[in-house]
């Protein structure tokens, strides 16, 4: 059975993209994927859906093949499909914040914002996952992701 995974922010530029895709590449079997309202450009991924059912119908098939499917999308949150919801916080006076933001964060397991603590990632990490090899390298791509959007030179 898949662990889904589910990335989501509060604006654009919030690092949506790079968490999905390096959680995603530490993963054994998982495959990536993008839901996003805008055309795709060339250099996004091959799995990019413009609506949800399109995104549901990929995600299905790919239940069989993958041990993890990693998804960046907002909209999927509100299907309550995700193992696994990671939220993204934006900073204040820099990112356009989303009007559904805070209901965004609130339906996330895992919330990245300045006071987030890793110890409160790896706790819920560890009763989702299966193997306790992937709690470190997720908690460090997050940790990473929260130095980088909340302590880097704004």
């Amino acid at each position: 059975m898949s662990l889904i995974w589910t990335i989501s922010g509060a604006g654009r530029a919030v690092g949506k993209t790079t968490v999905a895709r390096s959680i995603a590449a530490s993963l054994d079997n998982s495959v990536y994927c993008k839901c996003g309202h805008n055309p795709p450009k060339p250099e996004k991924p091959a799995n990019f859906f413009q609506g949800l059912d399109e995104l549901n119908d990929f995600v299905d098939r790919s239940k069989a093949g993958y041990d993890h499917i990693v998804i960046e999308s907002n909209k999927f949150v509100y299907t309550n499909s995700s193992d696994i919801t990671i939220y993204i916080d934006g900073v204040k006076g820099k990112t356009n914040f989303r009007e559904d933001a805070p209901r965004l964060r609130s339906a996330a397991d895992i919330i990245v914002t300045p006071e987030s603590l890793p110890s409160q990632w790896q706790t819920f990490l560890t009763s989702k996952l299966t193997d306790d090899k992937y709690v470190p390298v997720v908690t460090k791509i997050l940790l990473n992701q929260q130095q980088w959007l909340f302590l880097g030179d704004q």
